[in-house]
Protein backbone atom coordinates (compact mmCIF):
# COMPACT_ATOMS: atom_id res chain seq x y z
CA UNK A 1 0.00 0.00 0.00
CA UNK A 2 1.68 3.41 -1.14
CA UNK A 3 2.10 5.94 1.49
CA UNK A 4 0.25 9.17 1.03
CA UNK A 5 2.83 12.02 0.58
CA UNK A 6 2.69 15.63 1.83
CA UNK A 7 -0.03 18.00 1.28
CA UNK A 8 0.29 19.68 -1.54
CA UNK A 9 -1.95 23.14 -2.74
CA UNK A 10 -4.39 22.74 -5.41
CA UNK A 11 -5.78 25.68 -7.39
CA UNK A 12 -8.94 24.76 -5.26
CA UNK A 13 -7.43 26.43 -2.23
CA UNK A 14 -9.52 29.16 -1.57
CA UNK A 15 -6.88 31.12 -0.08
CA UNK A 16 -4.26 31.57 -3.00
CA UNK A 17 -6.45 33.32 -5.25
CA UNK A 18 -7.17 35.82 -2.60
CA UNK A 19 -3.68 36.09 -1.90
CA UNK A 20 -1.94 35.99 -5.24
CA UNK A 21 -4.45 38.87 -6.38
CA UNK A 22 -3.42 40.92 -2.93
CA UNK A 23 0.34 40.19 -4.48
CA UNK A 24 -0.58 41.53 -7.55
CA UNK A 25 -1.95 44.80 -6.29
CA UNK A 26 0.53 45.32 -4.10
CA UNK A 27 3.32 45.34 -6.82
CA UNK A 28 1.22 47.63 -9.32
CA UNK A 29 1.05 49.81 -6.39
CA UNK A 30 4.62 49.69 -5.37
CA UNK A 31 5.32 49.79 -9.61
CA UNK A 32 3.42 53.43 -9.83
CA UNK A 33 4.98 54.48 -6.78
CA UNK A 34 8.34 54.19 -8.19
CA UNK A 35 7.23 55.49 -11.44
CA UNK A 36 5.86 58.63 -10.10
CA UNK A 37 8.72 59.24 -8.21
CA UNK A 38 11.66 58.96 -10.47
CA UNK A 39 9.58 60.01 -13.97
CA UNK A 40 7.36 62.69 -13.34
CA UNK A 41 9.46 66.18 -14.26
CA UNK A 42 9.79 68.78 -11.54
CA UNK A 43 8.55 71.65 -12.19
CA UNK A 44 10.78 74.04 -14.52
CA UNK A 45 9.69 77.71 -14.46
CA UNK A 46 11.85 78.56 -17.46
CA UNK A 47 9.78 75.78 -19.47
CA UNK A 48 7.10 78.73 -19.45
CA UNK A 49 6.73 81.51 -21.79
CA UNK A 50 6.29 85.04 -20.50
CA UNK A 51 5.66 88.06 -22.47
CA UNK A 52 8.69 90.63 -22.26
CA UNK A 53 9.20 92.10 -18.73
CA UNK A 54 7.93 89.44 -16.63
CA UNK A 55 9.59 86.79 -14.93
CA UNK A 56 8.95 84.00 -12.86
CA UNK A 57 10.37 82.09 -10.04
CA UNK A 58 9.49 79.38 -7.09
CA UNK A 59 8.51 81.35 -4.80
CA UNK A 60 8.52 78.18 -1.92
CA UNK A 61 8.04 74.04 -1.93
CA UNK A 62 7.21 71.52 0.06
CA UNK A 63 3.83 72.24 0.35
CA UNK A 64 1.61 69.55 -0.99
CA UNK A 65 -1.39 69.94 -1.95
CA UNK A 66 -1.90 73.63 -1.73
CA UNK A 67 -4.81 75.47 -3.07
CA UNK A 68 -5.88 78.77 -1.87
CA UNK A 69 -3.56 81.82 -1.40
CA UNK A 70 -3.94 85.06 0.49
CA UNK A 71 -1.63 87.70 0.98
CA UNK A 72 -1.76 89.86 3.74
CA UNK A 73 -1.16 93.69 3.85
CA UNK A 74 2.64 92.99 5.21
CA UNK A 75 3.27 90.99 1.95
CA UNK A 76 2.84 87.64 4.27
CA UNK A 77 1.66 85.09 1.97
CA UNK A 78 -1.31 82.17 3.67
CA UNK A 79 -1.25 79.17 1.98
CA UNK A 80 -4.33 76.10 2.68
CA UNK A 81 -3.38 72.27 1.73
CA UNK A 82 -6.86 70.71 0.99
CA UNK A 83 -5.93 67.15 1.69
CA UNK A 84 -2.99 67.47 4.61
CA UNK A 85 -5.43 69.78 6.69
CA UNK A 86 -3.17 72.57 7.10
CA UNK A 87 -2.80 76.41 6.49
CA UNK A 88 1.07 77.84 6.15
CA UNK A 89 2.49 81.33 6.59
CA UNK A 90 5.14 82.46 4.08
CA UNK A 91 7.60 84.93 4.64
CA UNK A 92 10.14 86.65 2.25
CA UNK A 93 12.05 88.43 4.76
CA UNK A 94 14.82 90.09 2.29
CA UNK A 95 12.68 90.77 -0.67
CA UNK A 96 14.39 88.55 -2.64
CA UNK A 97 11.50 86.89 -3.95
CA UNK A 98 12.09 83.64 -2.34
CA UNK A 99 10.20 82.79 1.21
CA UNK A 100 13.31 82.41 4.24
CA UNK A 101 10.50 81.84 6.50
CA UNK A 102 7.34 79.97 7.28
CA UNK A 103 5.14 79.16 9.73
CA UNK A 104 2.08 76.93 10.75
CA UNK A 105 -1.03 78.81 11.52
CA UNK A 106 -3.23 75.95 11.77
CA UNK A 107 -3.39 72.18 11.46
CA UNK A 108 -6.14 69.35 11.11
CA UNK A 109 -8.85 71.09 9.85
CA UNK A 110 -11.70 69.86 7.30
CA UNK A 111 -10.59 70.58 3.78
CA UNK A 112 -9.94 74.07 3.99
CA UNK A 113 -9.58 75.30 0.87
CA UNK A 114 -10.62 79.38 0.77
CA UNK A 115 -8.27 82.04 2.09
CA UNK A 116 -9.41 85.39 2.33
CA UNK A 117 -7.39 88.65 4.36
CA UNK A 118 -10.60 90.99 5.65
CA UNK A 119 -9.13 94.04 8.51
CA UNK A 120 -5.60 92.33 9.61
CA UNK A 121 -7.38 88.78 10.01
CA UNK A 122 -7.19 85.99 8.32
CA UNK A 123 -10.39 83.96 7.38
CA UNK A 124 -10.11 79.88 6.43
CA UNK A 125 -13.21 78.06 5.23
CA UNK A 126 -13.24 74.11 5.90
CA UNK A 127 -15.82 71.94 4.75
CA UNK A 128 -18.65 73.14 7.53
CA UNK A 129 -16.91 76.17 9.00
CA UNK A 130 -15.71 79.26 8.60
CA UNK A 131 -12.84 80.49 11.20
CA UNK A 132 -11.12 83.85 11.53
CA UNK A 133 -7.44 84.00 12.99
CA UNK A 134 -7.39 87.82 14.45
CA UNK A 135 -4.07 89.65 13.69
CA UNK A 136 -2.22 86.66 11.91
CA UNK A 137 0.21 88.99 10.26
CA UNK A 138 1.74 89.97 13.88
CA UNK A 139 1.66 86.61 15.60
CA UNK A 140 2.19 84.50 12.82
CA UNK A 141 4.86 82.60 13.89
CA UNK A 142 2.43 81.57 17.11
CA UNK A 143 -1.30 82.27 15.77
CA UNK A 144 -3.96 82.03 18.39
CA UNK A 145 -7.22 79.64 18.01
CA UNK A 146 -9.39 80.86 15.82
CA UNK A 147 -13.20 82.33 16.46
CA UNK A 148 -15.79 80.32 14.71
CA UNK A 149 -17.55 82.94 12.65
CA UNK A 150 -19.96 80.15 10.75
CA UNK A 151 -20.99 76.67 11.83
CA UNK A 152 -22.56 73.65 10.20
CA UNK A 153 -22.40 74.77 6.46
CA UNK A 154 -23.16 72.13 3.79
CA UNK A 155 -20.70 70.15 3.12
CA UNK A 156 -20.54 66.85 1.47
CA UNK A 157 -17.50 64.69 0.16
CA UNK A 158 -18.03 65.77 -3.29
CA UNK A 159 -18.18 69.64 -4.25
CA UNK A 160 -17.74 70.36 0.03
CA UNK A 161 -14.65 72.59 -0.23
CA UNK A 162 -15.30 76.45 -0.21
CA UNK A 163 -13.73 79.31 -2.24
CA UNK A 164 -13.46 82.20 -0.17
CA UNK A 165 -13.27 86.15 -1.41
CA UNK A 166 -13.31 89.61 0.43
CA UNK A 167 -15.36 91.66 -2.06
CA UNK A 168 -15.14 95.39 -3.12
CA UNK A 169 -18.23 95.86 -0.63
CA UNK A 170 -16.20 95.11 2.20
CA UNK A 171 -18.18 91.47 2.57
CA UNK A 172 -16.52 87.74 2.51
CA UNK A 173 -18.29 85.85 -0.67
CA UNK A 174 -18.23 81.94 -0.13
CA UNK A 175 -18.51 79.79 -2.49
CA UNK A 176 -20.97 76.24 -1.36
CA UNK A 177 -20.91 73.33 -3.99
CA UNK A 178 -23.92 71.01 -4.92
CA UNK A 179 -23.06 67.66 -3.20
CA UNK A 180 -24.18 65.95 -6.96
CA UNK A 181 -23.50 66.80 -10.46
CA UNK A 182 -27.42 66.50 -11.86
CA UNK A 183 -29.68 66.55 -9.11
CA UNK A 184 -32.21 68.84 -6.87
CA UNK A 185 -31.32 69.86 -3.85
CA UNK A 186 -33.92 71.43 -0.62
CA UNK A 187 -31.13 73.78 1.12
CA UNK A 188 -31.19 77.07 -1.02
CA UNK A 189 -27.37 77.62 0.30
CA UNK A 190 -26.31 74.62 -1.83
CA UNK A 191 -24.88 75.53 -5.46
CA UNK A 192 -24.45 78.92 -4.80
CA UNK A 193 -22.49 81.89 -3.66
CA UNK A 194 -23.15 83.81 -0.29
CA UNK A 195 -21.86 86.64 1.07
CA UNK A 196 -21.24 87.28 4.66
CA UNK A 197 -21.19 90.60 6.90
CA UNK A 198 -18.52 88.34 9.84
CA UNK A 199 -19.38 91.39 12.50
CA UNK A 200 -23.01 90.74 12.59
CA UNK A 201 -23.37 87.18 11.50
CA UNK A 202 -25.38 87.82 8.13
CA UNK A 203 -25.61 85.52 5.48
CA UNK A 204 -27.10 86.42 2.55
CA UNK A 205 -27.71 84.59 -0.86
CA UNK A 206 -25.36 86.32 -3.68
CA UNK A 207 -25.91 84.24 -6.67
CA UNK A 208 -28.15 80.72 -7.22
CA UNK A 209 -27.52 77.78 -9.42
CA UNK A 210 -23.62 77.65 -9.39
CA UNK A 211 -22.89 73.94 -9.05
CA UNK A 212 -19.52 74.07 -7.77
CA UNK A 213 -17.91 77.38 -7.96
CA UNK A 214 -13.51 77.16 -7.64
CA UNK A 215 -12.49 80.78 -7.90
CA UNK A 216 -14.56 84.62 -9.02
CA UNK A 217 -12.58 87.82 -8.73
CA UNK A 218 -14.07 92.04 -9.60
Amino acid sequence: MASEGPAVPSSADPFLPGRLRLLVLLALLAAVALFWRFNVPRFDPNAIRLPPGFHLGVFAEGLPGARGMAIGEDGTVFISSLDRGTVHALRDEDGDGVAEARSLVAGGLDHPHGVAMRRGALYVAERHRLLRFDSVESRWASPQAPSVVLDSLPGEDLHGAKYLRKGPDGWLYLSIGAPCNVCRVDDPRVAAIVRIEPELGRVEPYALGVRNSLGFDW
